[in-house]
């Protein structure tokens, strides 16, 4: 069953094994599953605020549909898959406010997201493609990465609490240039992030690379400068702030 990529595993068992009362409740769990399989390929953009708040739709009407059903007139396999199908809205809603929670502490870390992000969506809107605009958005996506890494640079390095409130101070007049103190446990979260968000990145360029005449022409440069400057950050946060080598 196709829902079996989506569910726990103690409810797929209990939905394989139902009873004859249980079989509405089956039809219900695989229209949950559909639902989440065409959101999951619809809005394959990890850390977006988009992907974020169509799954929590898609969880909130699945929580206000399930109390439409009869709990009593099921028989009690049907109520052990109710309480399950119950069971997991509640934890994916549960993950999403997780999600929510870490997206804003790793916001600044993963400023550059959106760019990509918009990139990958206007090619699923099928939107026509200028090579040399496109290098350009990818270059100002390398350069961005860059920065952030300098900054994280600059705030591994401070250590004393004067500095601290003199760069606070700073940060007002040039955000940009402002060091970002980073802990251990988010850097390792951000690190893994970032490997996600160049995932994106590759998936947008392999679609057209070899496909859109001048397009490899445009964007092989620009490209492999900001790979090398996604891979270079994540393994700085991964390998110099939380301190995870080898």
């Amino acid at each position: 069953m196709k829902f079996q990529l989506f569910l726990p595993a103690a409810l797929i068992s209990a939905i394989l094994c139902h009873g004859a009362g249980a079989a509405d409740l089956e039809e219900t769990v695989r229209r949950y599953s559909a639902d989440r399989f065409t959101l999951s390929r619809a809005y394959e953009l990890p850390w977006s605020q988009t992907r974020l708040d169509r799954f929590e739709k898609l969880y909130g009407d699945w929580q206000a549909k399930l109390p439409q059903l009869d709990f009593n007139s099921l028989n009690q396999q049907g109520r052990i898959d109710y309480i399950l199908l119950r069971n997991e809205l509640t934890a994916q809603v549960d993950q999403q406010t997780l999600q929510r929670e870490r997206l804003k502490e790793m916001e600044e870390l993963l400023s550059f997201r959106g760019a990509i992000q918009e990139l990958e969506a206007a090619r699923w809107r099928m939107q026509p493609l200028d090579g040399q605009t496109a290098a350009t958005k990818v270059s100002e996506i390398g350069e961005r990465v860059k920065q952030l890494k300098e900054r994280v640079e600059k705030g591994k390095k401070k250590s004393d609490k004067t500095n601290d409130t003199a760069s606070a101070s700073a940060s007002k007049d040039k955000p940009e240039e402002s060091p970002l103190k980073v802990s251990a446990s988010l850097a390792r979260r951000a690190a893994g992030a970032i490997g996600e968000v160049r995932g994106t990145l590759r998936n947008w360029y392999s679609f057209y690379d070899g496909y859109q005449p001048d397009f490899s022409w445009w964007l092989k440069k620009p490209y492999d400068d900001a790979i090398a400057a996604l891979d270079g950050y994540a393994k700085y946060l991964r390998e110099e702030v939380a301190e995870l080598k080898g």
